[in-house]
C-alpha cells in the first residue's frame, strides 16, 4: 500500500468545452497568484467552508426548504458568489499542488472527500429553491442519485486509474446552479412555474 501511495500519479479527463476553454485557463491563471507557501489542502478546506456557509445562509432564510417564504434577493446573490468562489478554489487547489510539487494521493483524497460533502450541500441548496415542486422523498432520492454518481465515478477511477468527468459533471452543474441563483436574485421563487 505504501508503495502505491509513493507511485501515485493524478490522472483526470475533463473534456467539457466549457472546462477546457474557460475554467481551466482561468484556474491556471489564478493559481499563479497564490503564494507558494499556501497549502493546497487549505485552499480545498476554505472552498468547502464557503460551500457550508452558503448552505447555512439558505437554512437561515428558508429553514423548511419548501419555498414557503420569499428568500431575500441578496441571499441568492451571496449564495452565487460563495458557490463560485468555492468552485474556483476547488479548481485551483490541485493546480497549486502541482505548481508547488506537493501533489499527493492523500491531498486528492482530502479534496474528493470534501467534494463528496459539497454534492450534498449543493443539492440541498437547490432543494431550497424546488421545495414546492418535489416531495421530501423525491429530494431524498435526488441526494442518493448524486451520492451514487459520485461514488461510481471514483470507483471507475480506482479501476481504470483515470477520473473521467463527462460534460454534465462538476463544472456544468456548478454553472447551472450559479445561473439559477443569479436568476433568483432577479425573480422571486413564487414567480416560477409550479410553485403555486
Amino acid at each position: 500500500m505504501v508503495s502505491g501511495l509513493k507511485n501515485y500519479k493524478y490522472s483526470c479527463v475533463d473534456n467539457s468545452p466549457f472546462s477546457i476553454y474557460v475554467m481551466h485557463p482561468f484556474w491556471n491563471w489564478l493559481a499563479n497568484f497564490y503564494p507558494v507557501w499556501l497549502a493546497p489542502n487549505l485552499i480545498t478546506f476554505t472552498g468547502f467552508l464557503l460551500t457550508v456557509a452558503h448552505y447555512l445562509l439558505l437554512c437561515c432564510y428558508n429553514p423548511t426548504f419548501f419555498s414557503t417564504v420569499n428568500v431575500p434577493t441578496w441571499v441568492w446573490l451571496v449564495t452565487a458568489f460563495l458557490v463560485f468562489i468555492a468552485h474556483t478554489l476547488d479548481g485551483t487547489d490541485g493546480k497549486q499542488a502541482r505548481r508547488t510539487r506537493s501533489s499527493s494521493a492523500l491531498g486528492e483524497l482530502f479534496d474528493h472527500g470534501c467534494d463528496s460533502w459539497v454534492c450534498l450541500f449543493l443539492a440541498g441548496s437547490m432543494f431550497s429553491l424546488l421545495g414546492n415542486i418535489y416531495t421530501v422523498r423525491e429530494m431524498f432520492m435526488g441526494q442518493w442519485v448524486l451520492i451514487i454518481t459520485f461514488l461510481l465515478s471514483h470507483w471507475e477511477k480506482y479501476i481504470t486509474g483515470t477520473l473521467f468527468l463527462p460534460w454534465t459533471f462538476d463544472t456544468s452543474q456548478i454553472v447551472s446552479n450559479l445561473y439559477v441563483f443569479i436568476c433568483l436574485s432577479i425573480y422571486r421563487v413564487s414567480d416560477l412555474p409550479g410553485t403555486h
